[in-house]
């Protein structure tokens, strides 16, 4: 079992280096997929020299018969209205500065982008909940935490003691319980999107609940889980696109505009 292990070890590690290495697919879209779309395409090649496998252009009627999980990236002239988990950008038809800013620095920072994602499992994503109190939503938030990571036997009271310190209403029809501690081994949050809007403890009204646990060990890419969670929280744009009937692709690619809407205004700054 050891030396299988070890094996095991090697296939992996390369594995990621195949990911790492791994030239990226690009999506163009535009109105008509014409002379725009290909004008586009061109720009793109340039800002993108070495970086992609492939960049290919589509019009807005094509994306219905398109898999756009065969992309990495999704860079449109027009809004973007289909749901999906991956990465969209809206540009301007000629690109500006700001466009060619953030499109280089796009694949840069992927892999942290990813590490950060991986801390919302769809597991873990509970879509139009109709739970009625806040006890009987964190109850089953921690079942479903407990499908994707060991969860301590204490996760519930710690939560439950944190709320009667102070209840973790964060406005915007937002709540984020948590333990008084740290307990898990690595990061997880488990999204809720209410059917109806629920009660919390303090009286007022939730849409969203976030059920947040930390892992033990702090590092940049927790800090930044966080940092944006809260940019995301305290953003009444960022929470319109998660009105109505959100899935869990939807809810993904508006948190991981944050992280890039968060990540440039820090750029710029």
């Amino acid at each position: 079992e050891n030396e299988i292990g070890y094996l095991a070890l090697h296939f992996g590690i390369a594995l990621e280096r195949m990911r790492d290495h791994r030239k990226k697919k690009v999506l163009s879209v535009c109105a008509s997929g014409a002379g725009t779309s290909r004008m586009l395409k061109y720009n793109l090649e340039k800002i993108f020299q070495g970086q992609v496998e492939r960049i290919d252009t589509a019009s807005v009627a094509d994306l219905d018969r398109l898999d756009l999980t065969d992309y990495d990236l999704i860079v449109t002239t027009v809004p973007f209205e289909k749901e999906t988990s991956v990465r969209v950008i809206q540009v301007n038809y000629y690109l500006s500065g700001n466009d060619h800013a953030l499109l280089k620095t796009v694949f840069r920072d992927e892999n942290d982008i990813s590490e950060i994602l991986s801390a919302f499992d769809e597991k873990t994503f509970l879509e139009e909940c109709t739970c009625t109190s806040p006890e009987e939503l964190i109850r089953e938030m921690i079942e479903r935490l407990n499908t994707v990571t060991q969860v301590p036997d204490s996760f519930l009271v710690k939560t439950l003691e944190r709320e009667k310190i102070t209840p973790t209403f964060m406005g915007n029809r937002v709540a984020v319980p948590h333990p008084v501690t740290v307990l898990l081994n690595e990061n997880h949050i488990v999204a809720a999107h209410m059917k109806h809007p629920l009660t919390w403890f303090d009286g007022n009204r939730v849409e969203w609940v976030f059920l947040i646990g930390m892992k033990t060990k702090e590092d940049m890419s927790s800090d930044t889980l966080i940092r944006t969670l809260y940019a995301m929280i305290s953003d009444s744009d960022m929470l319109r696109k998660l009105k109505g009937k959100c899935g869990y692709g939807q809810f993904i690619s508006v948190f991981r505009e944050t992280i890039h809407q968060s990540s440039q205004e820090e750029f710029f700054d």
